[in-house]
């Protein structure tokens, strides 16, 4: 199964947002992939302000997230990771990218008017539907070491995997026979030190709470540029993948 990508900008693209920021380059990018059915990147209602009242519909609607968010990896930046969230508490999808986000209006007006911060986040909810919509379970062999008379005897043994939040590489590490679909379900937080806007504080709380990987770095700012935004690439996609595992017949030797 291919995955679809929503890209979710900041606000302040009045433009053309394939123009903005790393926005174009990722879609490009992205729909490059052999994993990936479709890229969206639409410009959106309301792009300075980005408020929640009008993000939100368009991107159930406009983004098909609301059909087809079962296979819909979220890509948001800055407002758009806030969007993000507000969208995965209602619906299920697949993996959300959160980049520079925040969890308060930080004492702005302008962002307390966007609405995203006037209620109480649902952590709970959020990472129920994120890439909660089926469980993938998976017999694999697990080799165990016995000894007899102090002498080691490989002995594989089948076990029933759920996967979930497993990541392919895990599973590879498991697995031998029988090929399966291994779909990576996720969700990904990415911040610097030095961004201008937004504390370290912040994005920590957000990553705590959804229990996110959290990727920090020094010198990234608000990841404005492609050559930031490259890390984000190759996480996205990173646990989406196509795994060959083989199923031994238990045995032991």
């Amino acid at each position: 199964m291919k995955v679809r990508v929503v890209i979710v900008p900041g606000n302040g693209c009045s433009g053309d947002v394939r123009l903005c920021n790393w926005y174009g380059w990722m879609a490009h990018q992205l729909a490059s992939s052999d994993l990936v059915e479709e890229v969206i990147l639409r410009d959106m209602p309301d792009p300075v302000k980005a408020r929640e009242k009008y993000w939100i519909p368009f991107l159930l609607s406009e983004a098909d997230v609301a059909t087809k968010g079962h296979r819909t990896i979220i890509i948001g930046h800055s407002s758009g990771a806030e969007a993000a969230m507000r969208l995965a508490e209602q619906v299920r999808v697949l993996g959300i990218v959160l980049v520079s986000a925040c969890h308060t209006d930080l004492g702005m007006p302008s962002e307390a008017l966007a609405g995203y911060y006037n209620r109480p986040w649902n952590w709970s909810r959020i990472k129920a539907h994120v890439g909660s919509f089926g469980i993938l379970q998976v017999c694999v062999g697990v080799l165990q070491l016995i000894f007899c008379d102090d002498v080691p005897v490989p002995v594989y043994v089948s076990v029933r995997l759920d996967v979930g939040h497993f990541r392919p590489q895990l599973l590879a590490q498991t697995g031998h026979h029988h090929v399966v679909h291994v779909l990576g379900m996720h969700t990904n937080k990415f911040h610097s030190e030095d961004d201008p806007f937004i504390p370290m504080e912040e994005a920590a709380h957000v990553a705590e709470n959804i229990e996110s990987e959290f990727f920090q770095y020094k010198h990234k700012s608000h990841f404005f540029t492609a050559d930031a935004a490259g890390c984000i690439l190759e996480s996205t996609l990173e646990p989406v993948s196509y795994t060959h595992l083989t199923l031994p017949t238990i045995y032991s030797v």
